[in-house]
């Protein structure tokens, strides 16, 4: 079960690292409202991201 969560970990950071490029490209859009809904939407995904991040880290700490 270790190493299923540390797969499902190293997912939701690659999916952060996603989250993060789209951020970063809606800054590169030339109208500022529909770079700001990007950027919301990838920020709001993000926190999601580290939420679930988190508990997988207090499950793992909780198997040691």
């Amino acid at each position: 079960m270790s190493s299923k969560l540390i797969k499902a970990y190293d997912r939701l950071s690659e999916a952060e690292d996603f989250c993060q490029a789209i951020f970063m490209a809606a800054a590169g859009l030339e109208d500022a409202e529909d770079s700001s809904v990007f950027q919301r939407l990838a920020e709001v995904a993000k926190d999601k991201i580290r939420e679930a991040m988190s508990i997988i880290s207090e499950v793992r700490e909780g198997q040691e």
